[in-house]
């Protein structure tokens, strides 16, 4: 084996390691985002519980896919059928939109915090 060869291969794996790190640490990331994100939302509620308190807890859904040696893809899927159960006779899709995209606590906006989906696409938006 030559030296150019076995100097490519080395490189090859360096690069591995260090992209498979980075996503490792993307994903915690956005683990992170996602705790953060909703955590802030029910903070600036009270009563700090209530009877529906964390019915969002799951929404964030961070994934991480390796696509090849070099290339992961990492990011947060939010799942709009996790938080059910509410009984606003709008539905559960109104009262998702309600807390995820206008962070509004209850269908009377007695409360409002900073939406989730704001914390998280300008987590995002860094990026671009």
């Amino acid at each position: 084996m030559n030296l150019d060869v076995a100097l490519k291969k080395r490189l090859e794996k360096v690069l591995e390691k260090k992209v498979k790190e980075r996503a490792e640490e993307f994903y915690a990331e956005c683990v992170d985002l996602g705790d953060r994100a909703i955590a802030q939302f029910y903070a600036a509620y009270s009563p700090i519980h209530y009877k529906r308190m964390h019915s969002f807890d799951y929404v964030c859904s961070p994934f991480k896919h390796k696509l090849s040696s070099i290339k992961y893809e990492v990011g947060i899927r939010v799942l709009e059928g996790v938080a059910v159960g509410h009984k606003d006779k709008l539905g559960d899709e109104y009262v998702f939109h309600g807390v995820m995209e206008l962070g509004i606590h209850g269908t009377s906006s007695i409360a409002k915090s900073t939406p989730p989906m704001e914390v998280i696409r300008d987590y995002f938006a860094k990026f671009d």
